[in-house]
């Protein structure tokens, strides 16, 4: 069982839009958490509070040429039985987007810090988590062929950094994607991806997959659906396990009254644990409370007994 308490403690201002059209925020916040058995461990449970004090900065600017959305955290978690040592934790992500020659030409910039398990298999737990960051950049050229219909073909330079294991990469994507805008609320797009993975390490085997798939969004006042489909085919180099096959993405986010929203993910993906290759969905009782959850001011989630309150 796990239950959670949030103090919002300030809010810091912005910059005017009319000085640099740059609007910066930040805030501090306290979050904690009790937890009947943080260790995740079948005997020997410890039951604590992990309070978690945090403090959260962001910055926005939209012009007609350029466009930038970031935000970052830092928190630091306290473990009340001293389960686990105290930690240090940075996440968030960022993108910039320039449009050079409008409705041809853009460049895109962005990163993600995101944190991760180190063995997806084993608990989600601090000495099995470490903060990935990965940046991308590149271009996409752009063709408007009927309407607001649009070819687009672009590619992605990428840098990956993992903040424990030693397997950081390069990525090389190219990917063709037409759009086609089918009423003011829908879109079908149809993408084929060649994506190129280097790592550093001469004794880990690079890897080259080729993606095709289909992804139609709606999006509403209150609703924004995402469904996707498609193949993934993947081969590693020296002699690793290849694996192909169908990937799926759902989303659903609906804010269905002004205190209450619900979010829907469902995945089924292909992945690199840079030895092997793995495909599947998670686990039901492990992982469901990740694929299905209601936020309001006093939620439950099934599958697991928790409740939050903010």
């Amino acid at each position: 069982m796990k239950r959670n308490l949030i103090y919002p403690i300030s809010l810091v201002g912005w910059l005017p839009a009319a000085t640099l059209a740059l609007d910066l925020t930040a805030n501090i916040d306290v979050e904690s958490d009790y937890s009947t058995n943080s260790k995740q461990t079948p005997t020997n449970e410890v039951e604590e509070w992990i309070h978690r004090p945090g403090f959260n900065v962001g910055a926005t600017h939209s012009t007609p040429s350029l466009t930038l959305d970031a935000n970052y955290e830092f928190e630091r978690r306290f473990y009340q039985e001293d389960s686990f040592e105290d930690e240090n934790a940075t996440t968030g992500r960022a993108t910039l987007l320039w449009n050079a020659l409008p409705h041809r030409l853009d460049f895109t910039v962005s990163n993600s810090r995101t944190e991760t398990p180190i063995e997806s298999i084993d608990p989600n737990t601090p000495n099995n988590r470490q903060v990935v960051s990965n940046t991308l950049a590149g271009p996409i050229l752009r063709f408007r062929t009927r309407g607001d219909d649009e070819l687009q073909l672009q590619y992605l330079n990428g840098d990956r950094s993992n903040e424990v294991t030693g397997n950081d990469s390069t990525t090389h994507d190219l990917t063709a994607r037409y759009k086609l805008v089918t009423s003011t609320t829908n879109e079908l797009a149809f993408e084929a991806i060649s994506r190129q993975t280097e790592y550093d390490d001469p004794l880990t085997p690079e890897l080259e997959a080729t993606v095709g798939q289909v992804i139609w969004t709606r999006s509403a006042n209150d609703l924004e659906l995402s469904v996707m489909g498609g193949y993934n085919q993947s081969e590693h180099d020296l002699g690793r396990e290849d694996v192909d096959g169908s990937i799926y993405d759902l989303s659903l986010d609906w804010q269905a009254r002004p205190n209450t929203a619900i979010s829907i993910a469902a995945v089924r993906a292909i992945g690199d644990q840079t030895s092997a290759l793995s495909s599947g969905t998670p686990e039901f009782s492990e992982n469901f409370n990740n694929l299905l959850s209601t936020t309001s001011e006093l939620s439950t989630f099934p599958g697991k007994k928790s409740a939050s309150r903010k």
